[in-house]
């Protein structure tokens, strides 16, 4: 058998048929042209008119799973032969292989497509988690600056205050009663803990017995 030279389709679109689909195209079945002309009534289809229209003797469907990807078309046999039980199996091995082949294809497609969505997205995320450890990274050196500066702000005036209460404490501006050496020891002791808070805040994270830790503010 040789091949053809294929068909002047004058950009025409075969029209459906649903008889020929589920009897033929759906189960995988050869369109014998000859054949489905003596059919009552669907010498007129159609669908039909333009298999004799173009010379089209075989239609045979590419189906996989179920799922119909296409169909060779053929013509007239170059020797005048109808086509044989033997070219009909021949053709049905040869859309099966080109059947598989296409689904293959649309498979590796739709997986290189996929892979290059995910590395878009993949980039996308990596650029704004770089953008947002930036961020934080620029509010950890504002926070640093703010306690840096507050602490430097609050240690003066408060080791002046530090020094006047325990010059008071000591006994430099008088004797005091217990009453009043009890608040100024307060006031002292409040002092010394003061830059405390400020230490809090250069803490890298740690963890508590039960696992869990605390951030930085």
């Amino acid at each position: 058998m040789q091949y053809n030279k294929g068909f002047e389709l004058d950009h025409w679109i075969f029209p459906g048929n649903e008889e020929l689909h589920k009897n033929y195209t759906q189960k995988g079945i050869p369109i014998i042209v000859e054949e489905i002309r003596k059919i009552e009534g669907m010498e007129r289809k159609m669908i039909v008119k333009m298999f004799q229209r173009y010379g089209i003797d075989v239609v045979v469907p590419m189906n996989i799973k179920n799922k119909n990807l296409g169909v060779i078309v053929l013509g007239r046999k170059e020797s005048g032969d109808i086509y044989s039980d033997e070219d009909l199996k021949a053709l049905k091995v040869i859309a099966a292989q080109t059947a598989l082949s296409i689904d293959n294809s649309l498979k590796f497609e739709e997986a290189r497509d996929f892979n290059r969505k995910l590395k878009v997205e993949v980039a996308h995320a990596t650029e704004d988690l770089r953008h947002a450890n930036e961020e934080l990274k620029s509010l950890d050196r504002a926070k640093s600056e703010f306690i840096t500066i507050a602490s430097h702000q609050l240690r003066t005036p408060l080791s002046i205050i530090k020094g006047f209460v325990n010059m008071a404490l000591e006994g430099e501006y008088g004797k005091y009663n217990k009453k009043i050496g009890e608040v100024l020891s307060k006031i002292n002791s409040d002092k010394q803990r003061q830059p405390a808070a400020f230490r809090f805040g250069r803490r890298s994270p740690q963890r508590f017995q039960d696992g869990s830790r605390w951030n930085q503010l």
